[in-house]
């Protein structure tokens, strides 16, 4: 493996690659966006998602943690301290770099973890993880929530304190990087 090309935006794609391997499945496409949805388990939708939370964060250091130094659950620090909050990745190299999985199907999943870059006082990117995911009745598209205004405005904020913030979306074919 060629290590001096690995930054964040490789491991966030490995880890997108991982996940269209790993936690979804194509449902149905609607309109020219296609579905996803979790692969069958006898667990709960959340109780599956922190177990493959848990297998892609060992998967990635495992894999990549010699070349680049990767933290998973890492602390959000905050000016006054840190908090309980924590990173899903920390990428602790010369761009100091937070990655989120936003891989349910709740809309705010994104906006925490925009909240959590805003709060952070060492992070100076943000690369959130997202796809298209239908539960039920809820359609969930990742590339559509970042293009509202109001995540457009926490973006905003983001920029302003010097951060850049980009959603790597994918489906069960495709992965695409979107920065600010």
């Amino acid at each position: 493996m060629e290590h001096n090309h690995i930054d964040s935006i490789f491991i966030a794609g490995k880890i997108v690659e991982w996940c269209q391997e790993n936690v979804f499945r194509f449902q149905e496409e609607i309109n020219a966006v296609r579905y996803l949805d979790y692969l069958p388990t006898h667990l709960t939708r959340m109780e599956f998602s922190k177990l493959k939370l848990k297998e892609c964060q060992d998967y990635i250091v495992r894999t990549y943690g010699a070349y680049i130094k990767i933290r998973t659950e890492e602390l959000v620090q905050l000016i006054e301290g840190i908090s309980k909050l924590a990173f899903d990745f920390y990428v602790q190299n010369d761009e100091k770099t937070a990655i989120e999985l936003c891989l349910s199907v709740l809309n705010n999943e994104i906006d925490g973890d925009i909240y959590k870059g805003l709060l952070d006082t060492r992070i100076e990117r943000l690369i959130l993880i997202g796809t298209n995911k239908k539960y039920r009745d809820t359609k969930y598209c990742a590339l559509k929530l970042w293009r509202t205004d109001g995540v457009k405005a926490k973006i905003h904020l983001i920029r302003e304190q010097g951060k850049q913030c980009c959603l790597y979306h994918f489906d069960d074919r495709e992965k695409e990087i979107t920065c600010d």
